[in-house]
């Protein structure tokens, strides 16, 4: 990805945020189970706390959905080929890093075309489609009057949240899916080409909301198991609730205005997080490592060695990705 030095920094900084509450995520429910009913019964206020720390970093998907859809998609073929190039360099590099290092093993024959396939990095795979059909969106959009496209995405969000929420319909893949990508992405677009009456809140008050509607979330979760319910579901990228804070968090961030070099020169690196933490081989150890963790030290230690690995990541991912765009612009 290319980076200006001159651009605003905002929307940038928020990417960053965004890798990083992924990261928090993947630390979470992916890592450790989620709190049981014995745990919220006999650990009310730990327990609530982890489901506050999963609905406060569950809005790291749909965030960095809706920058695209805020400042629409130009497809361009270039794009397409740096975008695959970037996220197959940094897929062989910690294959082999790993390999080399005795934490992974030669693959087999379908593990390679798995991994060819980019078979772990679904994220990958369903913005690839949106990219391909971003053109189309566009058209779609500027063929809308403000009135019909306000009624279309309010008709997009009903059918998501009464198949991607409420019956999970495998079409929505809980929020996993192009559909719901394509859904954010008009979202997206609606809050930039029609300002509206959520968009000129002050920007402490979208950070407010932000957090106390993922409050909300973590309560519903907690009363949810404590009922004997199942209440992951209401951390699906799908669902109404987590939705409306991703949006919050985003315009947080629209509202604020400052330039960094700094902060764009790491954000034009800020998807490659994603790459090298969910890259099957890595996947399995940060997963494993937190997990045992989790079971073997005290919360203090288990804080403090969480946050350590998610800097060495962090730090890993910017630097193999910095590589890779140098290499990038001397063989394109």
């Amino acid at each position: 990805m290319k980076y200006r030095i001159d651009r605003d920094s905002n929307f940038e900084l928020l990417r960053i945020v965004a890798m990083l509450l992924m990261l928090i995520d993947h630390a979470g429910y992916m890592s450790i189970q989620p709190p049981t009913q014995i745990e919220v019964n006999e650990e009310p206020m730990l327990s609530f706390c982890r489901f506050s720390s999963q609905a406060l970093s569950s809005v790291c998907v749909n965030v960095f959905v809706l920058i695209s859809g805020w400042f629409g998609i130009k497809m361009k073929l270039s794009r397409i080929v740096e975008f695959l190039f970037q996220c197959y360099f940094i897929c062989i590099i910690l294959y082999l890093g790993l390999l080399l290092g005795g934490y992974a093993i030669p693959m087999t024959a379908s593990e390679w075309i798995n991994f060819l396939l980019l078979d772990d990095l679904w994220f990958v795979k369903a913005f690839l489609l949106l990219y391909l059909f971003a053109p189309m969106l566009n058209l779609f959009v500027d063929s809308l009057s403000q009135r019909s496209f306000m009624w279309f995405v309010i008709a997009f969000a009903t059918i998501q949240t009464a198949h991607g929420f409420i019956t999970q319909a495998p079409w929505f893949d809980k929020g996993q899916s192009p559909l719901s990508m394509m859904f954010l992405y008009f979202f997206g677009r609606y809050l930039h080409c029609y300002p509206c009456r959520i968009t000129k809140f002050d920007k402490l008050l979208d950070m407010t909301l932000y957090i106390l509607i993922s409050l909300i979330t973590a309560f519903l979760a907690f009363i949810s198991v404590k009922l004997g319910a199942e209440g992951y579901r209401l951390f699906s990228y799908a669902s109404p609730l987590l939705i409306m804070a991703s949006v919050f968090l985003f315009l947080f961030f629209s509202k604020l205005s400052f330039k960094s070099p700094f902060v764009n020169w790491i954000a034009a690196s800020s998807f490659a997080i994603y790459v090298v933490n969910c890259e099957n081989h890595s996947w399995s150890i940060y997963t494993r490592t937190i997990g045992l963790w989790w079971k073997t030290e005290t919360i203090g230690t288990f804080i403090a060695y969480t946050s350590v690995t998610i800097a060495i990541v962090f730090l890993i991912a910017i630097i193999i990705d910095k590589i890779r765009y140098y290499l990038y612009r001397l063989i394109s």
